[in-house]
């Protein structure tokens, strides 16, 4: 007996003491490993929110053996985050509590009994600049979260935003709260989740356009993954079961039933298809019933990479234009390079030859039905950027197919509910009156060849492939109907009409880069180089680094297949310094610089790179901007590290 007592005692001891060494060890690895995740997550905030500045930095952390405290600072100061965007420090701040694993009494109670890393509670911070937001929830926290973190970086968890009422200036909002579930898996990046709120009520006075509106039953759904081109793919879809709107004093009653949309994307071999489905079950308009409908938006033939590319450059892009808009200066001539770049990050999105389809856009009401339906695949431009908008437009444009048809009996009922709504007219001569109209239109419709009755329908149909274009059958001109845009070239849209007006130079279009068109812009840029070659025989450029700082730069040339005509080209320096370059200073760098990227090398080596890539064929305007923005910035990197403060040299070394 004393012997069983003493080997159960044992078990007993021994699995305490292997729970409290798990909890130990996970304390420390949350500890450890909470600065790499927020720079993680600073960095994916940078690239899809560019030029906001938002940021989470960790204000305090106090870890203790069972359960640690944090708070985090959320704050949003980039070009792009000005008036009612700005978040300084100080107002949005979260408080969190962290359960460590591997078992957690925040996930037993949600019935999960398996191993886990953390179990943590966010609450939302009472902030002098929020104390206003705790009124409207009436001293309830406004928002928190419950999230399960497992070992292999995957978390499940949910969300509320507390009920909220409030009145300010005339204007009363009533709002019923909202829930999330989510799961995340690191895997594959994959999001799945249910955002619902009930209800949404906004009430002004009879001075307003709108005295009420009212949105119920809000559904959001994610089931989102990473693709292989780095694009989130998935389904997205939001809904409710009613809209209502309504004006002053009764004037009119609107209100949409069921409104939803969805957004499918997928990805085959590198190419991106998917469709958008938008939705609405009726719309009634006082005691009028106007029917219902939906639209279907097909996409298709996207390369992804393409893509990716095409939404960084404009990012980056964009990034520049709000910080010049902020009165901040930039490199000379990088506004118009990253412009350049991403227009010929377009052309190489077109090369691919995608599609974009309408089928159908579709509406229904008790008389009949109204649909059109329209297919248009594009093409990558031949001409430079010396061709005038119009021809430009021709070459865009590989196909195009329409067809409409509208019902005449409903066309008629809408026409007829419309007059009486708006005009005060008796049913009967509201429908004589829309029959007239109804019947007028589509009898010029017909005689001027825009469409043609079938039955109770008006067809009309239109073809433009091959450079020939026909309106129901029969041809007509292309050059009419290009005959509204300009037939001068993009870049001299801006100058006077009169002859005078100094006319654009015609543009080098690139489709490879090679050694010696490259070599010229480093020679005019100021740079001596020799000329060799890599390891696998691809062309390479040695400059001179004279004062630039850098200790080497080189152009390295990749994707070379005849002779030296490469796809891209890589312009990278090395620099040496006396003591170890903190990270700190690198991730900064990429932060505020985000056109070109910083890091260290297996031997510790700071070094800058920047691509220039000719997919789908670049500018030699573009190829010189970028070479010259690269060049003057390898002096300020070296400057930067200069004055960055040297890392601590690991122990040992």
């Amino acid at each position: 007996m004393r012997k069983a007592v003493a080997v159960t005692t044992g078990v007993i001891v021994v699995g305490v003491a292997g729970w409290l060494g798990a909890t130990w060890y996970t304390g420390k690895r949350i500890e450890s490993e909470s600065g790499a995740r927020l720079r993680e997550a600073n960095e994916q905030l940078a690239q899809a929110l560019p030029g906001y500045g938002l940021k989470i930095e960790q204000l305090d952390f106090q870890r203790g053996f069972f359960a640690s405290r944090a708070r985090y600072g959320i704050t949003m100061t980039g070009a792009a985050a000005r008036d009612a965007l700005a978040l300084p420090p100080g107002v949005l701040e979260v408080n969190a509590s962290i359960e460590h694993g591997p078992y957690t009494r925040g996930a037993l109670a949600r019935g999960d009994v398996l191993p886990r890393l953390a179990f943590v509670h966010a609450e939302l911070a009472q902030t002098e600049a929020l104390k206003p937001l705790y009124t409207l929830t009436q001293g309830a926290v406004p928002l928190w979260s419950d999230t399960v973190l497992h070992y292999g970086g995957d978390a499940s968890g949910r969300a509320a935003v507390a009920p909220m009422q409030g009145e300010h200036d005339g204007m009363r909002a009533t709002f019923s709260g909202a829930t999330l579930e989510s799961v995340y898996t690191r895997s594959n990046q994959g999001v799945k989740g249910t955002l619902r709120a009930d209800s949404l009520v906004v009430e002004s006075n009879d001075d307003a356009d709108i005295r009420r509106a009212a949105l119920t039953g809000l559904v959001l759904d994610m089931d989102t993954r990473m693709g292989r081109s780095g694009l989130s793919i998935g389904t997205t879809g939001l809904s409710a079961q009613r809209l209502e709107l309504e004006g002053p004093g009764g004037q009119f009653q609107v209100a949409l039933e069921a409104p939803a949309y969805t957004v499918k994307l997928d990805e085959t071999d590198g190419r991106l298809h998917g469709d958008a489905v938008y939705r609405i079950g009726k719309l009634s308009v006082g005691d009028a019933d106007f029917g219902g409908g939906e639209a279907i938006v097909k996409l298709a033939n996207l390369d992804g990479k393409a893509v990716r590319q095409l939404m960084e450059s404009y990012g980056r892009f964009a990034d520049a234009v709000m910080t010049e808009a902020d009165g901040q200066a930039s490199a000379p001539g990088k506004r118009d390079a990253l412009l350049r770049q991403a227009l010929d990050d377009a052309r190489g999105l077109l090369a691919a030859g995608p599609s974009v389809s309408l089928d159908p856009l579709r509406w229904t009401t008790a008389k009949g039905e109204s649909r059109l339906t329209l297919a248009l695949t594009l093409a990558a431009p031949q001409a430079d950027a010396a061709a005038s908008v119009r021809e430009l437009a021709r070459q865009l444009i590989k196909s195009l197919d329409a067809r409409a048809i509208v019902s005449r009996p409903m066309a008629q009922d809408m026409a007829a509910r419309i007059l009486a709504a708006s005009q005060g007219l008796a049913p009967e001569d509201a429908a004589r009156q829309a029959e007239e109209q109804v019947a007028g239109a589509a009898g010029m419709a017909q005689m001027l060849n825009l469409a043609r009755q079938e039955g109770d329908d008006l067809v009309a149909e239109f073809r433009y492939a091959d450079g020939r274009a026909a309106l129901n059958g029969r041809e007509i001109p292309v050059e009419e109907l290009f005959a509204g845009l300009p037939d001068r070239p993009m870049g001299a849209l801006s100058q006077d009409e009169d002859d005078d007006a100094p006319a654009a130079q015609p543009s080098e279009l690139l489709g490879q880069l090679d050694g010696k068109t490259l070599g010229d812009i480093v020679r005019e840029a100021g740079f001596e180089f020799d000329t060799s070659t890599s390891d696998d025989g691809s062309p390479l450029l040695v400059l001179k680094p004279a004062e630039s700082g850098a200790s080497d730069i080189r152009v390295e040339f990749n994707g070379c297949d005849i002779e030296d005509a490469c796809d891209n080209a890589m312009l990278r320096a090395a620099f040496e310094t006396p003591t170890p370059v903190p990270l700190q200073a690198l991730n900064a760098w990429n932060r505020e610089n985000r056109w070109t990227r910083a890091y260290l090398d297996e031997d510790d080596t700071p070094m800058l790179e920047m691509d220039i890539n000719a997919y789908g064929g670049i500018g030699r305007e573009g190829a010189e901007a970028f070479v010259h923005t690269f060049l003057d910035t390898v002096p300020e990197f070296a400057a930067m590290l200069r004055q960055a403060k040297p890392a601590p040299t690991p122990a040992g070394k």
